[in-house]
């Protein structure tokens, strides 16, 4: 009786063993391939949501940060003075990015990509007709990915070397692109530079005095 008993557990055992010996090798490739594929549709997903959410976003550098219960008022009150300037919707959404930096930039969302941009590229504009005391001239880019700030970085830094060595401003940044200019006024750092962005790398003192100091477009 206990051999039977044993052939039946040996037999009840080896089960799994047998279907997995006559099972196809394209079934596990097509499954890994079909996880893989969900995996990669998943990421690709997120990254377009991500983009669709920085396109209407607006970034802005060197704005005075107290860090108090009142700093998000004063913030909507800027921005919403600067869109009555330069006649544009007010944002639906604005904040400052949580981070280690002295001065946290200020995110600044709208409804379109068409109403970002404007204010953009009238960000300066506006600036020069509403009051504000500040060490440094805030200064508006378009929101960016990590591989993009990185890119920044190192194209301010080599803006910021190109000018400190000709005494003057040979050239300066529009967006991710170098622009070269004939003429330029005389390049002076200034000694009370703050930190503009946070940094995804580590940040020498010459870089940062880079990041505060390149000239972005007029």
């Amino acid at each position: 009786m206990s051999a039977q008993i044993n052939n039946r557990e040996d037999s009840s055992t080896s089960l799994p063993s047998q279907l997995r010996a006559h099972a196809s090798p394209s079934a596990s490739l097509a499954l890994s391939a079909e996880t893989l594929s969900l995996a990669e549709r998943v990421k690709i997903a997120k990254e377009a949501a991500q983009f669709d959410e920085k396109s209407r976003r607006a970034v802005i550098e060197r704005l005075p940060d107290a860090k108090n219960e009142n700093q998000n008022a004063l913030d909507l009150d800027f921005i919403k003075d600067i869109c009555k300037v330069i006649h544009i919707d007010d944002p639906v959404e604005v904040y400052r990015h949580e981070c280690s930096a002295k001065i946290r930039p200020l995110k600044v969302a709208f409804s379109s990509t068409r109403i970002r941009d404007s204010f953009i590229q009238q960000f300066a504009k506006g600036l020069e007709e509403v009051r504000l005391s500040a060490p440094l001239k805030p200064r508006c880019r378009r929101d960016m990915t990590l591989s993009e700030l990185r890119l920044l970085r190192s194209l301010r830094k080599q803006v910021y070397d190109a000018n400190i060595a000709a005494g003057r401003v040979v050239c300066y940044l529009n967006d991710l692109s170098v622009i070269k200019v004939r003429n330029g006024r005389s390049f002076v750092v200034s000694s009370s530079a703050e930190p503009g962005a946070p940094s995804p790398t580590p940040v020498t003192a010459s870089a940062q005095a880079a990041d505060d100091a390149v000239p972005m477009s007029p």
